[in-house]
């Protein structure tokens, strides 16, 4: 549930500060609201029992290393097929 939260505030607080600018209070409070309930999400997480998501998964190398180096052939997939996201749909 908090990480549901968070995201969709985060999200909304973005997309908020794009229509009604980032002085409208609604944006800085979605992102408040998004980070206060991925802190809260990570705290909850840490102390259970049976985590859904363990933590320790974060501070193993090679894990970090697989999924910054997929997300780097990604990248250089569309600049290969000089494309982006959006485009190829």
């Amino acid at each position: 549930m908090y990480a549901t939260l968070g995201m969709g505030a985060l999200v909304f607080g973005i997309v908020s500060a794009a229509g009604y600018g980032w002085a409208a209070p609604v944006a800085p409070a979605g992102l408040a609201a998004g980070v206060v309930l991925l802190v809260a999400l990570i705290v909850h997480e840490a102390r259970a029992a049976q985590p859904i998501m363990p933590l320790r998964l974060f501070r193993s190398r090679e894990r970090a290393r697989a999924g910054g180096g997929g997300a780097y052939a990604t990248r250089m997939l569309y600049i290969g097929a000089a494309s982006t996201p959006c485009r190829t749909g």
